[in-house]
């Protein structure tokens, strides 16, 4: 929420102005003003909770300790357990690595994919 009021902030009023002037409501000033102008903030967004859900840790780990017969067990907790628990930290952290590269091909492609501003 902080970022996307940071980027209504960055919007520049005289667009709404504008907008206001030449009769447009305020559906219109939200869908050709607004969210074209919050178009990089959401893809941060999307960016930062993809990594996010890829590490996810805690609340699985806590309510379920990977479920009943691992079927909740994440990623970040199998590495986890292959770590700390199993002591293969070579594997744990080549795993930990293919996570990391993982998440940077997703992040790359995704700003490949958004439109660039000049």
């Amino acid at each position: 929420m902080v970022l996307f009021l940071a980027g209504l902030q960055d919007i520049d009023p005289t667009l709404y102005e504008a907008a206001t002037i030449d009769g447009a409501g305020t559906w219109s000033k939200f869908r050709h003003i607004t969210i074209p102008s919050l178009q990089r903030t959401m893809l941060l967004v999307i960016i930062l909770q993809i990594i996010a859900s890829f590490q996810i840790f805690g609340q699985v780990y806590i309510m379920t300790r990977g479920g009943p017969g691992g079927t909740t067990r994440v990623l970040i907790q199998y590495i986890y357990e292959t770590g700390f628990r199993d002591f293969q930290l070579g594997y744990a952290s080549a795993m930990s690595l293919f996570l990391f590269v993982v998440m940077f091909i997703v992040s790359y492609i995704q700003f490949k994919v958004s439109p660039q501003e000049d």
